[in-house]
């Protein structure tokens, strides 16, 4: 395709094909309509892509970027690089590394398209989607802020947080089962927000000013902190609270609830409302306001 220059592989992909090697990506390498970009990687061939400061990768509308698998990886090896998707992505399988002071910032800017990704990699990433949904599964987040201001944005499962924030200003959170998320804070600015049951929650701060949070327990929260104001609150049925603090501010209006029901508090955790201190010293599985 012409692509081959002195700063790499860079330019217009206009025919479907796939790769296979290791490459370098210059300045800017698009991805034209209706194409799409793959890999031949294998364990004997493994595909590494190489971005440099400044590098982009357009994926332009209806164009896909097919680059996935185990032995594939985009490595980020100086400052600030792109992967702009305006299209489709592969749904399983893709490994985003940056070494120390790089990252690899990739952003999902079709507020039309729905992802629903499995098994992703992120390590000094930045994440930033404004699409109608994203879903992740199975995914770790390393050192990487995912900041999200779509329709929708779903963890749904097995996803591992480590040092890795979450901003959200969209219309729907949802954290459902069995997802770990430790040294990673939760910026949850606006909608309506569900923590669903089985997740570990450790050295965490919650900040909630949205329209409505639901912790729906059981869920292991230790060593963390929650500050909620707004909307309405719901923490039930069996959440454990280790070590932990729970402040809540004056509710939006006098409409609103605040429910704490069935929960259990140990170790000097603590529940603040309205700057009426009470320390939880009543039995296991149970609360009182």
């Amino acid at each position: 395709g012409d692509l081959l220059t002195l700063n790499g592989i860079e330019g217009r992909v206009d025919t479907s094909q796939a790769i296979t090697g290791n490459f370098l990506i210059g300045r800017k390498l698009t991805l034209a309509p209706e194409v799409v970009l793959s890999d031949y990687s294998n364990a004997q061939n493994p595909l590494n892509l190489y971005l440099n400061d400044s590098t982009q990768i357009l994926v332009q509308d209806s164009a896909t970027l097919n680059i996935n698998g185990y032995y594939t990886k985009f490595i980020g090896c100086s400052g600030q690089s792109f992967v702009n998707i305006e299209g489709d992505v592969s749904s399983n399988y893709m490994n985003f590394e940056a070494g120390n002071g790089a990252t690899i910032n990739m952003n999902f800017i079709n507020p039309d398209k729905n992802y629903d990704l499995n098994a992703f990699n992120f390590e000094n990433a930045s994440i930033h989607a404004s699409c109608n949904q994203l879903k992740f599964s199975t995914s770790d987040f390393d050192n990487t802020l995912l900041d999200f201001s779509g329709g929708r944005l779903e963890l749904c499962y097995y996803n591992q947080f480590s040092g890795s924030d979450l901003e959200f200003t969209g219309t729907t959170l949802k954290i459902t089962n069995n997802n770990e998320i430790d040294n990673s804070n939760l910026f949850i600015y606006s909608g309506t927000d569900t923590i669903n049951e089985s997740n570990d929650v450790s050295n965490v701060e919650i900040e909630f000013s949205g329209d409505e949070l639901y912790i729906l327990g059981p869920n292991n929260i230790t060593n963390s902190a929650l500050d909620l104001a707004n909307g309405n609150i719901n923490i039930e049925d069996g959440n454990s609270f280790v070590n932990s603090s729970i402040a809540i501010h004056d509710p939006l209006d006098e409409a609103s609830f605040i429910d704490i029901i069935d929960n259990s508090f140990d170790n000097d955790s603590i529940i603040d409302a309205n700057a009426c201190s009470i320390t939880a010293a009543f039995p296991p599985n149970s609360n009182t306001m």
